[in-house]
């Protein structure tokens, strides 16, 4: 498997090694496709080399490879993930490393990768169509966490990889978990990092767990569908995560000294300060559904801004920050991947039990599902009068957009009534009982400025106490005053 290095290779500046198989193809249209893709990848500045990995019995390609960026490794059995990790760990130490699919090619975005830190770290991409394509269901495939065709990391990875076939259904999530077993910390930022799929038709696939091509009974419970070697990596941008948010004059103290000024995260705050439409900056008061109407329309360009299935965060300014948020976020889209928008839970209707969604903080995935409930939204509230809030409930509740998946974000996400059956407006004085593991404070179920800001400080000294409490009277100084009077006992 020693790599054959074309005579007169010219040095260039491109720092990724790509790790690619090629084999004949009885389908003419789908070799054109493949070349279309190996072409792609020799224009790219960014990649250096291409080591190709071929298994070829009538020399098909011999004269498509013959190119100063491509290195030829024979082969004569199927190409599995470790094949290729083996390669680059004896051949490519110290290197940036991109395992793809054939069919795969990447455009300029590589470029972003220049000097970034990918130490102990692999970047798992989800792919980008450039037509629509079948899923193995026979609808349009749609972008997911559960599928990437790249991996790019710097070499050498530890040893242990099972022989994963490359192309297997459930492959993607077998490595993703094999990399995680081994300390490898996998994300997929494919909002920034684009891995392009060239494949313009394929053959639909009834049951995945039963086909031959499959890893789905390994990978999964059958019964169950639990997890065993599985793990989902959501998509997310390569940097900073955007945060959008929209405020009057009136909250502008909320804005800088309580939003931004706890926030623990690096995230991209984009904001948008509104004219100062109702008097009061009070609930229902004159104004005051046209002042958060504003919100629909930052929404849906966020939305449009935003690749499919991307994410991003809403929130309102009234709200404070103890911890940073993204690896909770991170590990509510891994754990629930095909949900659309995480709510906060807000108080709990008598009648159901069941909370209600809270509008003032939420994390949306960007999609046509999304992209349909918030123009709707927005047509409600304008048509009904009705705020924000109360239109999503609704229409949740009616179940207009097909498909759509919402959830509630944990009690640690915290408003001011979460969680609670018998709520009420809150006021100075009022008694609040917060989370042990609160991470953030939204200051809801009170009206105006001023009890917002006095909220505020109630529930961060509370948040202060518990910090207290728990370092000076938690788990470990209890076991340390236990261990002292055992100690103490023993001596007398």
């Amino acid at each position: 498997m020693r790599p054959f290095l074309k005579a007169g290779a010219m040095q260039n500046d491109g720092f990724v090694h790509l790790l690619i198989s090629l084999w004949d193809h009885p389908d003419p249209r789908r070799m054109e496709e493949l070349i279309t893709c190996l072409r792609r990848n020799i224009a790219n500045p960014n990649i250096y080399r291409i080591h190709v990995f071929y298994e070829s019995k009538t020399g098909a390609w011999n004269d498509v490879l013959i190119d100063e960026k491509i290195s030829v490794i024979l082969i004569k059995e199927y190409p599995t993930y470790k094949m290729f990790i083996d390669h680059a760990n004896r051949y490519l130490r110290g290197k940036i490393v991109a395992i793809a699919n054939a069919d795969i090619f990447f455009d300029g975005s590589l470029d972003l990768l220049r000097g970034y830190d990918m130490a102990g770290k692999c970047l798992a991409l989800t792919r980008y169509n450039e037509a629509p394509y079948k899923s193995w269901r026979g609808s349009i495939w749609e972008r997911n966490c559960g599928s990437q065709d790249a991996w790019i990391f710097h070499s050498p990875l530890p040893d242990g990889f099972y022989d994963i076939r490359i192309g297997y259904l459930g492959c993607d999530s077998w490595v993703a978990w094999e990399m995680d077993r081994v300390g490898i910390a996998v994300s997929n930022p494919s909002m920034d990092i684009k891995a392009w799929h060239l494949h313009a038709e394929r053959d639909m696939i009834v049951d995945k767990l039963s086909d031959d091509r499959s890893y789905h009974s390994i990978i999964l419970e059958k019964e169950t569908g639990k997890p065993l070697k599985h793990k989902m990596v959501p998509i997310e941008p390569l940097g900073r995560w955007k945060v959008y948010t929209v405020y009057s004059p009136s909250h502008e103290v909320l804005y800088n000294k309580w939003f931004l000024g706890t926030m623990k995260d690096d995230f991209d705050v984009i904001s948008r300060c509104l004219e100062q439409s109702c008097e009061k900056a009070e609930f229902y008061t004159n104004g005051w559904v046209e002042t958060v109407f504003n919100k629909i329309p930052v929404i849906l360009g966020a939305i449009d801004s935003t690749p499919e299935n991307g994410l991003f965060i809403f929130s309102d300014v009234d709200i404070q920050f103890f911890s940073p948020i993204k690896e909770d976020l991170l590990k509510i889209l891994s754990d629930l991947p095909n949900t659309d928008m995480f709510f906060q839970q807000d108080a709990i209707k008598e009648s159901t039990g069941i909370p209600n969604y809270c509008t003032g903080f939420f994390l949306c995935k960007s999609n046509s599902r999304t992209r349909k409930f918030w123009e709707l939204v927005g047509e409600r509230m304008k048509k009904e009068g009705r705020g924000d809030q109360d239109s999503v409930n609704y229409l949740l509740k009616a179940k207009v957009v097909p498909g759509l998946k919402v959830d509630f974000l944990p009690l640690k996400f915290w408003a001011t009534n979460s969680g609670f059956a018998y709520s009420r407006r809150w006021e100075p004085g009022f008694y609040l009982d917060i989370p042990q593991d609160i991470l953030m404070h939204h200051a809801n179920w009170t009206v105006g400025n001023k009890n917002k800001i006095e909220q505020m400080e109630y529930v961060s000294r509370k948040k202060s106490l518990l910090d207290f409490k728990k370092k000076y009277f938690g788990s470990e100084k209890k076991r340390c005053y236990a261990n002292l009077r055992q100690q103490s006992v023993k001596k007398v």
